[in-house]
């Protein structure tokens, strides 16, 4: 996976990090011709390098934890299949 890409071509930027993918669950209800339920989770080979451009979010551990039905979230990513 390419981490802290933000153009397709050119050098790389300075928080640009390559690491292994080991593992991948898709939602059982991803419908690829329409895109519906076009999420994943992404298990990597090894931790990522935080920075001001690239991180990782947390999952809820409990129903206490869950953002409320309605919320506005944003989480951005782009699949390039080669």
């Amino acid at each position: 996976m390419f981490l802290g890409v933000h153009y397709r071509e050119g050098s790389p930027t300075s928080v640009q990090e390559t690491i292994n993918v080991t593992k991948v669950i898709c939602h059982s209800k991803y419908k690829r011709r329409t895109l519906q339920h076009d999420v994943a989770l992404v298990k990597l080979a090894k931790p990522i390098t935080p920075s001001d451009k690239v991180n990782t979010i947390s999952l809820s551990k409990s129903r206490s934890d869950q953002i409320s039905p309605g919320t506005n979230c944003f989480i951005t990513g782009e699949v390039i299949e080669t």
